[in-house]
């Protein structure tokens, strides 16, 4: 009987180190194949109506604007003036402004502070009106502003018709210039 029992509790405890490796195994796999959660989604939906929300050129804070009520396609630029992206994407705002600048309102809204904003506007001698949000939180809220740079594109009656998250590419570029009426 001692014989059997022994060879039982070989074959119990080669069993239980077989479990324990396999748990571990599959532990690792499980840690592997779990996706990162998504990410949280940057910019205006398309079609979205933009609306109630107002900025202040740097020039004349006493004047407010609201983002939607130019009559007439516009084109947003988002931004921080510590931004390294912002600052990459700055000469494609730039030369999109003498593109299309003709037949589309271009502004640029900076979420840092107005002596901030106004120097990185004059060392990069940004062309097109710049200026602040006038409730920076409301306007980050409202078009789920989750990072910087962010581009989108309104139609005449404020409607959101394009939106670009990060660093614009040359295939953005063309498609922000395709649709400028």
């Amino acid at each position: 009987m001692p014989a059997k029992l022994n060879a039982y509790n070989i074959f119990l405890h080669i069993a239980l180190v077989a479990l324990a490796a396999l748990t571990v195994f599959l532990a690792a796999e499980n840690r592997a194949l779990k996706q990162p959660p998504p990410a949280a989604p940057n910019g205006p939906d398309i079609g979205q109506e933009i609306k109630d929300l107002s900025w202040s050129p740097l020039d004349a804070p006493e004047t407010i604007t609201e983002v939607a009520a130019t009559g007439q396609e516009s084109l947003l630029f988002i931004f921080t003036t510590d931004c390294s992206n912002c600052q990459a994407t700055q000469p494609t705002w730039e030369e999109l402004h003498q593109t299309i600048g003709d037949s589309v309102s271009i502004v640029g809204l900076s979420l840092s502070e107005a002596d901030l904003t106004r120097s990185y506007r004059d060392r990069h001698s940004i062309p097109f009106p710049v200026g602040l949000p006038t409730d920076p939180s409301a306007f980050m809220a409202a078009l789920t502003v989750n990072g910087v740079p962010l581009t989108f594109r309104l139609d005449a009656s404020g409607r959101v018709v394009g939106s670009w998250s990060g660093t614009l590419s040359e295939k953005h570029k063309s498609e922000i210039a395709a649709t400028a009426s």
